[in-house]
């Protein structure tokens, strides 16, 4: 049924901008729309009932995960739905997480190799200095 709803509604929930009741946050990306209807963004119900998770069996935590809202029970679909949503969102973040550390990574060796050039260069200005001041010292001293 949730599927159903989410499916139906997701458009409408865009347009709306309805507020998640637990971050009060307007924005519908990433959101849930219960059986009961109200609305929720995956992230703040993994988060605020993650907490609780070991702190009884699984069969009690799952009888006990009720919306927010009207503390309506969350059936058993709903929760793998929501599991599932939120490992696709933790999958997508740690794919583009590994993009970016990956450019980064890229980044830091071309700096890197940079940092040799100057360390090298400097190494090349300071064995002129030592020459020139040799060369001017002998000058002097003659």
């Amino acid at each position: 049924m949730s599927e159903i709803l989410n499916s139906m509604y997701k458009d409408m929930v865009k347009e709306i901008n309805v507020l998640c009741t637990i971050c009060k946050s307007n924005s519908s990306e990433d959101c849930f729309i219960l059986p009961c209807t109200h609305v929720f963004h995956i992230n703040c119900i993994v988060n605020t009932y993650i907490n609780n998770i070991y702190e009884n069996s699984l069969v009690d935590y799952i009888q006990n995960i009720k919306c927010f809202t009207c503390q309506t029970q969350i059936d058993i679909a709903s929760i793998f739905y929501i599991s599932g949503k939120y490992s696709n969102i933790l999958k997508n973040m740690i794919e583009t997480n590994t993009q970016s550390i990956s450019i980064y990574e890229n980044c830091l060796s071309e700096l890197n190799e940079k940092l040799k050039t100057i360390k090298t260069n400097n190494e090349k200005i300071n064995n002129r200095i030592n020459i020139y001041t040799n060369l001017i010292n002998n000058l002097l001293s003659n």
